[in-house]
């Protein structure tokens, strides 16, 4: 569950005591329960909703072009790939496994694999995870386009793919701009 998919639960909750309240002021106790679940409902949807757009937008990062030659791009995401670790909470720290890399076609596919505590109280339980990444890159004289595709296959514990998605983004700007060429 996602931060606004929390804040959507006490909305709707919310919204719908209000909407039961003023349509059985208006009209009476016939379709008051009805009326408050709908409308409670249809909040609840928009903030998931909005969750949701929130984990493709960080899955499908806009393609970037980076003011570095290809080589440069090249090695400084496989070595991000290959040296950054993660720690994921549940299964310690985690290294990204760069599963295919074709240097002719650039392309470079990595996986990272990690343990995580899905559920509260009694419901607790590790569950094994994993974040494909699938990197496009294509020369553009000086600069090298740059488009990431990140997939996951459950969208449960979203908070921690987010968050990880977003730190890899970051380790390979940064380790792009310390070998950029001046």
């Amino acid at each position: 569950m996602g931060a606004m998919t929390a804040i959507g639960i006490p909305v709707a909750i919310l919204v719908f005591l209000i909407a039961g309240a003023v349509w059985y002021q208006l009209f009476g106790l016939a379709l008051s329960f009805w009326v408050g679940l709908a409308a409670g409902g249809f909040t609840f949807k928009y903030f998931y909703e909005l969750d949701k757009k929130d984990l493709a937008s960080t899955l499908n990062p806009p393609e970037e072009v980076w003011p570095v030659p290809y080589p440069v791009a090249w090695g400084s995401i496989c070595d991000v790939l290959r040296g950054s670790g993660v720690d994921t909470g549940a299964s310690g720290r985690s290294i990204w496994n760069i599963v295919h890399e074709d240097d002719s076609r650039g392309s470079i596919q990595a996986k990272l694999s990690f343990n995580q505590m899905l559920g509260v109280g009694r419901t607790k339980e590790v569950m094994a995870r994993e974040i494909h990444l699938n990197v496009q890159l294509t020369a553009e004289g000086a600069a090298t386009r740059v488009k990431c595709v990140y997939e996951v296959f459950s969208p449960m514990g979203a908070g921690m793919v987010k968050a990880l998605v977003r730190k890899a983004q970051e380790d390979f700007k940064k380790h792009m701009e310390v070998n950029r060429i001046q």
